[in-house]
């Protein structure tokens, strides 16, 4: 990131970002310098799903709950704890237009599934 760049003058986007999780927490990563831009405890179970959606948010799914969150702070907008569906993984799909990338998402994920591993399909139709 250039030294003069100030939220000022260039602000952060989401297209700056990188979204992990790993363990409890899910993170933003800054795309250019591999920097942490924000850190978010989400769960005591892990991680399972990661979704942006430009319309919603940065969607997470970790044991039968889905959080809604700011992509750009990392803030809470809403917790849906998903009463009566377990505490298992999480699985996210958005009603959008089909891609062919998504599909070899879905297609790698469901060969992983087959094999034994544990797997989450994140299915991003746009």
């Amino acid at each position: 990131m250039s030294p003069y760049r100030t939220p000022e003058t260039n602000p952060l986007t989401v297209e700056d970002l990188v979204f992990v999780g790993c363990g409890v927490q899910v993170a933003a990563v800054h795309r250019a310098t591999g920097g942490v831009v924000w850190k978010q405890k989400v769960s005591a179970g892990s991680v399972s799903a990661i979704h942006y959606d430009a319309d919603v948010g940065l969607l997470v799914g970790s044991s039968g709950s889905l959080r809604c969150l700011d992509p750009l702070t990392g803030g809470e907008r809403w917790h849906n704890r998903l009463k009566g569906f377990g505490h298992g993984d999480v699985v996210i799909a958005t009603a959008r237009r089909a891609s062919q990338d998504g599909v070899a998402i879905v297609e790698e994920a469901s060969q992983h599934a087959a094999a034994g591993a544990p797997t989450a399909i994140i299915v991003d139709c746009g």
